[in-house]
C-alpha cells in the first residue's frame, strides 16, 4: 500500500465545472451547496468492491473489499483474488468508535480456520485508500485542517466563506485561498475540485497538489499530487430518502510521489471496480465490534 504524507496547510482551491452543459450557469455556491447536501446526507455507508493496488516490484495486486461507516464507527476488510486452491486470507482493521481491533484469519479448503491472530488497541489509524474518499466523505492530507474533520464538504464552504459576493462560475474556474498556520510550519496546497452536476453534485475529480510557490521553492515538491477520478456513476438505494443515489462505481487513486534524489517520481494506482453500496442502512453491529472465531 501506498503511504499518505501527512502536513499542516494552507489552501488554495479551485473549482472546475463538470463536463455536461445542464451545468453551465450555476453559481459556485450553487455548486457547493448540492454537493454539502448530497455528502452531508450520508450516515451510514457499506461498500462492496474489488481493487487493484500497487505491491512490491511494480506488481499490480487484486483483492475484495468490504468498507463500512457509521458515524466514528468504521470497518475495512481485505481478501487477495486468487487461485482458487489457494488458502482463504482475510485480513480486518474496524472500530467500535471506543476501540479498535486488528485480526487476520486463514481458512483451509473446508473452510474451517486454521490460523489466526488478533489486536485489540485504544485506536488505530482509519484506512486512507478507500471508495470513502473518492467522493471526499474523508480527504488525504485535510485530517489536521482546523474545523474540516477531514471531509471536503468543509473544507468548500470555508473556502466559500471567504467569497464577498456571489461569484458565478467562469471559463478559468474560480480560485480562493482557505489560509491556516499551524506553528512554525506552513504548507500551501492546490485542490482542484470537478463538481458534476448531473450526478448528485459529487466530484468527478479532485486532486491535491502543492502550490505554485512551494513548487517552484522546493523542487521535490513539484510532482508530488494525490488525485482521485470517478469515470463511472451507478444509482444504488437510499436507506434514508427510500429511493436511489448517485456513487461511484469505478474510480480511480492516483498518488504521485516527489522526486527523489536521482529525479524521478513514482506513480501509484488504485481502482476501485464498486459492485453493490448501501446508504444509510441498519449496519451490524458485529463489523465494529467483531466477534472473533
Amino acid at each position: 500500500m501506498s503511504t499518505i504524507r501527512s502536513f499542516s496547510f494552507a489552501f488554495l482551491v479551485t473549482f472546475v465545472l463538470a463536463g455536461s452543459g445542464r451545468s453551465d450557469g450555476l453559481s459556485v455556491p450553487s455548486l457547493v451547496a448540492g454537493y454539502s447536501e448530497g455528502a452531508s446526507s450520508i450516515q451510514t455507508l457499506y461498500i462492496d468492491y474489488s481493487e487493484t493496488y500497487p505491491g512490491p516490484d511494480n506488481k499490480v495486486l487484486a483483492r475484495k473489499c468490504v468498507f463500512a461507516r457509521d458515524g466514528l464507527k468504521w470497518h475495512f476488510a481485505t481478501r487477495p483474488i486468487t487461485d482458487d486452491s489457494a488458502p482463504v486470507e482475510e485480513a480486518v482493521e474496524c472500530s467500535d468508535g471506543k476501540r479498535a481491533f486488528l485480526y487476520y484469519l486463514r481458512a483451509g479448503a473446508s473452510g474451517k480456520v486454521d490460523f489466526g491472530t488478533i489486536q485489540i488497541t485504544e485506536s488505530r489509524q482509519e484506512p486512507m485508500i478507500t471508495p470513502e474518499y473518492t467522493i471526499g466523505l474523508k480527504v488525504p492530507e485535510l485530517a489536521r485542517f482546523p474545523g474540516a474533520n477531514g471531509s471536503l464538504v468543509n473544507v468548500l464552504n470555508s473556502g466559500l466563506s471567504t467569497v464577498k459576493s456571489d461569484l458565478s462560475f467562469g471559463s478559468g474556474g474560480l480560485v480562493f485561498p482557505v489560509t491556516v498556520d499551524h506553528g512554525d510550519f506552513r504548507a500551501e496546497y492546490k485542490i482542484s475540485v470537478n463538481i458534476d452536476s448531473d450526478h448528485g453534485f459529487l466530484p468527478a475529480l479532485y486532486q491535491v497538489e502543492f502550490s505554485d510557490k512551494m513548487k517552484e521553492d522546493t523542487p521535490s515538491h513539484r510532482d508530488w499530487s494525490l488525485r482521485w477520478e470517478t469515470s463511472e456513476f451507478q444509482r444504488f438505494p437510499d436507506g434514508m430518502s427510500g429511493g436511489d443515489r448517485w456513487f461511484p462505481s469505478v474510480a480511480r487513486f492516483t498518488q504521485v510521489t516527489g522526486r527523489s534524489d536521482d529525479g524521478k517520481s513514482d506513480v501509484l494506482e488504485n481502482v476501485f471496480s464498486i459492485q453493490s453500496v448501501l446508504v444509510n442502512k441498519p449496519l451490524d453491529p458485529s463489523l465494529f465490534n467483531p466477534q472473533i472465531p
